[in-house]
């Protein structure tokens, strides 16, 4: 199984591969260097199998790794970071609170 995930700009996505094929995505607004997630899906038939977590980790450090910051609208994104506070420093400070993030 051939998972790979890439960032899409002209879509305002990111892409969640298996073996070629497309089975999810990770949507987004930009504005400037904040990218609002507003939505994240997987395929039902691959679901329980973490690919919306490695889908979601790879947004974020692909996000990271460009300086871009994060407004977590995705329940299931803001969830993520929740669980995984190291994230929460990609959110603006100014924001946090908005997201359950403000003690992170």
């Amino acid at each position: 199984m051939d998972v790979e995930i890439v960032r899409n700009p002209a879509a305002s996505e990111y892409e969640l591969l298996l073996d070629g094929e497309r089975i999810g995505e990770l949507e987004y607004i930009r504005t400037g260097d904040v990218l609002k997630i507003t939505h994240t899906v997987v395929a039902q038939e691959y679901s329980g199998q973490g690919l919306a977590a490695r889908l979601v980790e790879a947004a974020l450090e692909d996000i990271a790794a460009h300086g871009e910051f994060v407004l977590p609208k995705c329940p299931y994104v803001r969830g993520y970071i929740v669980k995984h506070p190291r994230w929460a420093a990609l959110v603006p400070v100014d924001r946090r609170d908005e997201f359950g993030l403000a003690t992170v």
